[in-house]
């Protein structure tokens, strides 16, 4: 849990460079989805699931990303504007993957149980807008386009 977290703040220091103090870019709002996707797990792997759902829905209701608490998201995870994110209950996110505002991460199918849901692997980028429905595998490194839908899967 840690590591994943001293990932992501790796990942974020990479990026923001305008601050040279670390406790500054923790305060940056462009963290907060981050922490409070990282606090929920935390709460969830200690079966405290209500008090996951409350970080949760801090998430949902200050940032409008909607991420579900059995998601395997990976560390190093960049939101540079997580307005508008989804991600279902069972994707599965490598480590250092940037998710941009609008991407939806979900399974084609009602029911959790019988849907395929979508792998990123390490070092994607999902662009603006994009939606991955169902068992489709976006490969190590790859870039999906602004507002692509995927159908098929992408190579790395």
């Amino acid at each position: 849990m840690l590591d994943t977290i001293k990932e992501d703040l790796a990942a974020f220091v990479d990026t923001e460079r305008f601050t040279p103090w670390l406790w500054l870019k923790t305060l940056h709002p462009r963290m907060h989805p981050v922490v409070l996707l990282r606090t929920a797990g935390f709460f969830s792997k200690l079966r405290l699931r209500p008090i996951a759902r409350v970080f949760s829905y801090l998430n949902l209701i200050g940032f409008g990303a909607d991420i579900g608490l059995r998601a395997k998201i990976g560390g190093g995870l960049m939101m540079p504007h997580p307005v508008g994110i989804v991600i279902g209950e069972h994707a599965v996110i490598g480590r250092r993957v940037t998710i941009h505002q609008g991407v939806t991460l979900g399974s084609r199918a009602s029911k959790y149980e019988d849907a395929e849901q979508p792998v990123v692997e390490d070092r994607a980028e999902l662009s603006t807008g994009a939606k991955i429905l169902g068992g489709i595998t976006v490969g190590a490194g790859a870039v999906v386009a602004a507002n692509a839908v995927v159908v098929e899967d992408v190579e790395p």
